[in-house]
């Protein structure tokens, strides 16, 4: 009995790495040079716009849309109803709370929505160097839902 359970464990855990490098494997590095953004996003995606007015890119399922804007009212204190308010404004429904996040260069904070039946993560993005801010609309289908995650988790500054 003892070597079916570990044999089981050591199964599960081979699934793990297995898939964590097959996701790892379907990602692909990109930088929105504009304002020194980098992250990672499922390969395949098209750039649709790379400008000084957002960074837009998409595949079937997935799409992603950073944007900046500038309001030194926001703060790390204020950042949850920051983005509250930018999901209400963007019409997402069923906003559930998400959480704190710390993005390597910024603070962020994150809620999960539905907007016509999909799921979005809606981040807002606080550099506390400079005035300028971003936030981010990340929506998927179910299938993709662990690429949103990674591309959250992958955001950073420069």
């Amino acid at each position: 009995m003892k070597s079916m359970k570990r044999n089981f464990l050591l199964l599960v855990f081979l699934f793990t790495i297995i898939s964590t490098q097959l996701k790892a494997q379907a990602s692909e590095p990109w930088e929105w040079k504009d304002y020194k953004i980098k992250f990672s996003l499922p390969k395949g995606c098209k750039v649709g716009e790379s400008t000084g007015e957002s960074f837009e890119a998409s595949k079937t399922g997935f799409f992603i849309g950073i944007y900046p804007f500038n309001d030194n009212s926001v703060t790390k204190e204020n950042l949850k109803e920051a983005t509250i308010s930018i999901a209400e404004e963007a019409k997402y429904d069923s906003i559930e709370d998400g959480g704190e996040a710390d993005l390597n260069g910024f603070e962020g904070y994150y809620v999960e929505g539905t907007k016509d039946g999909v799921k979005a993560l809606i981040i807002s993005l606080l550099d506390e160097k400079s005035d300028t801010n971003f936030f981010a609309i990340i929506a998927y289908a179910p299938d993709m839902e662990d690429y949103a995650v990674s591309v959250l988790k992958s955001l950073q500054k420069l």
